[in-house]
């Protein structure tokens, strides 16, 4: 069975529907890719199946402007391109989180090697995320979300290892156990060829 074809999870569906007309596309992309395998991203087919099946139990995805919706996000970018794109990964497949984090990272990365990348990626975190508030840092729900879309990683247990990394000293963490608290290397942690960003310096 091809994944166009394959079975639509009860669990995206039930979690798109709980989370109502607020969700955005990219949460969309990102439920539907963590609960199916098959190599980075999601089949956009089977994105649009999901969105055929939503819009027929009332929402909150409406199935007559998906595609038009999915086609005005996507992205060939490799790198991150803002928090409403989803990336191209090939094959038509799309992904909430940019094809080079996806190169670069697997399974057998550490958590620490996630923050490196996402950090060597995007130039500007203040600027580049809309959650986490004003600072610099990656919000710890987009290292979560990494860590779920590319791993499979449970997300407690993401929030969890960034905790247990706080209390180690290799990261800060801004507003602590908030969900989108910035993350960011401790000065003596930071790696090699990794520039302090504005309130790091």
């Amino acid at each position: 069975m091809s994944e166009p074809d394959a079975d639509l999870s009860e669990t995206v569906l039930e979690e798109a529907g709980n989370r109502g007309p607020t969700m955005r596309l990219r949460d969309f992309v990102s439920l539907a890719e963590r609960h199916h395998g098959g190599g980075p991203g999601v089949d956009a087919g089977l994105l649009a199946r999901y969105a055929r099946a939503l819009d027929e139990r009332g929402g909150p995805v409406e199935a007559a402007d998906f595609e038009g919706r999915l086609s005005a996000a996507r992205t060939d970018s490799p790198s991150w391109a803002g928090p409403d794109a989803v990336y191209e990964v090939g094959e038509g497949r799309v992904s909430a989180v940019p094809r080079a984090w996806h190169e670069r990272l697997d399974g057998e990365s550490a958590l620490v090697d996630y923050l490196a990348v996402i950090r060597d990626d995007v130039a500007d975190t203040n600027a580049a995320f809309d959650v986490g508030g004003a600072g610099y840092g990656v919000p710890a729900s987009v290292l979560t979300e990494a860590t779920a879309v590319v791993d499979g990683a449970d997300v407690e247990r993401t929030r969890a290892a960034i905790d247990r990394l706080r209390r180690e000293g290799v990261f800060a963490v801004d507003a602590d156990q908030h969900p989108h608290a910035r993350v960011r290397f401790t000065d003596e942690a930071r790696p090699d060829g990794l520039a302090p960003e504005g309130d790091e310096e």
